[in-house]
C-alpha cells in the first residue's frame, strides 16, 4: 500500500464508518500461484466471505480488494495469536472457492494508520516467503525466520547486489548453458545439509566426489574459498535472498536439484577439508 493507497482507503473507510485511530494488523489473501487469475465473480465471492469472518470476530474489521488481493484491516486490540486465527478461519472460509490453494499472510505488528505502508509490506514480504516455499495457510511476517532479516533491508538495491557479489556468477553461468553444472542447486543442498557433504550428496543423489569438483567450480567462478565458515554463511544469505528477488532472471524458480548431471563431471583434484561425516 502506497501512501496514496493509504489516504484512498483511510477515506473510504470513514464514508463507511470506519474511523482508525488506534493500532491495526494487516491481512492480506492472496494465491500462492499467481500464474493464473480468479473470476471476477469467485473473488466477489470471497470477498464477502472475508468480510463476513473479520466482522464477525472484530466488527470495527475492514476488507477491501486490490487486483486479486483481499486486504483485511484488524483492529489493534487483537494479538497475533487472534489475528493468526482470523487468518485461519479466512483461508476455511475462502479456499474451497478457489481453484489454487490460498496463504493469508500477516503484518509483522499492529500499526497506526500512517504506518500502514510499512506493515502492509511486511505482510506482502510474507506472502513472498509462502509462494517461494509454496506454502499455502496462514503465514506471518513476524514468525519467519532469517527472510524475515532480508526482507526488513532497508534500500531496495541492497538484496540484489549482495546477490550478485555472492552468487551471481554462477547464475550467470547457468543462464549460458544449460548444460553447465548446477552449481547453485549443489550450494542449495549443501546449506539445507548443514555444510555437511555425504548428506547433500545423497540429497542430490551424486557421488561425494562429484560434490567436490563442483565445489571447485564454485571457487573457481567465485573467487572464493568454502572451507571458510563466513563465505558459507554468505552464500547462504545470498540463496536465500535470492528465492525472495528472483534476481537476474525475476522467476519463483527455485534451484533445481539435478543428480543426474555427474556422468559428465571430471572428479576433484583436490581434497576438501570440509566435514565429510553421515
Amino acid at each position: 500500500l502506497a501512501p496514496k493507497d493509504v489516504t484512498r482507503l483511510l477515506r473510504r473507510a470513514a464514508l463507511l464508518g470506519h474511523r482508525f485511530q488506534g493500532q491495526l494488523w494487516v491481512l492480506m489473501l492472496e494465491p500462492v500461484d499467481t500464474t493464473r487469475t480468479i473470476a471476477e465473480a469467485t473473488l466477489q465471492r470471497m470477498l464477502r466471505r472475508v468480510t463476513n469472518v473479520a466482522s464477525s470476530r472484530y466488527p470495527a474489521s475492514l476488507v477491501v480488494r486490490r487486483a486479486d488481493s483481499l486486504i483485511c484491516l484488524l483492529p489493534g486490540d487483537a494479538d497475533l495469536a487472534a489475528a493468526e486465527a482470523v487468518a485461519a478461519e479466512v483461508i476455511t472460509a475462502t479456499q474451497p472457492l478457489s481453484p489454487d490453494p490460498l496463504a493469508c499472510a500477516i503484518s509483522g505488528e499492529a500499526g497506526r494508520p500512517g504506518d500502514l505502508p510499512r506493515i502492509a509490506a511486511q505482510a506482502r514480504g510474507a506472502l513472498a516467503v509462502a509462494r517461494k516455499r509454496k506454502a499455502p495457510g496462514v503465514s506471518s511476517h513476524a514468525r519467519l525466520g532469517v527472510e524475515r532479516l532480508l526482507l526488513d533491508v532497508a534500500h531496495p538495491d541492497a538484496l540484489p547486489a549482495f546477490v550478485d557479489e555472492w552468487i551471481g556468477p554462477l547464475l550467470r553461468l547457468e543462464e549460458r548453458s544449460a548444460a553447465a553444472a548446477p552449481l547453485t542447486a549443489t550450494l542449495h543442498a549443501l546449506a539445507t545439509e548443514g555444510w555437511n557433504l555425504r548428506a547433500a550428496a545423497r540429497a542430490l543423489n551424486v557421488h561425494v566426489n562429484t560434490l567436490l569438483y563442483r565445489l571447485q567450480r564454485v571457487g573457481e567462478a567465485t573467487g572464493r574459498t568454502m572451507d571458510d565458515p563466513d563465505v558459507r554463511l554468505a552464500m547462504t544469505l545470498a540463496l536465500r535472498a535470492h528465492s525472495l528477488v528472483g534476481h537476474l532472471d525475476g522467476s519463483d524458480r527455485r534451484p533445481p536439484v539435478d543428480g543426474n548431471r555427474n556422468r559428465a563431471e571430471r572428479r576433484p583434484s583436490v581434497a576438501s577439508s570440509m566435514r565429510q561425516s553421515g
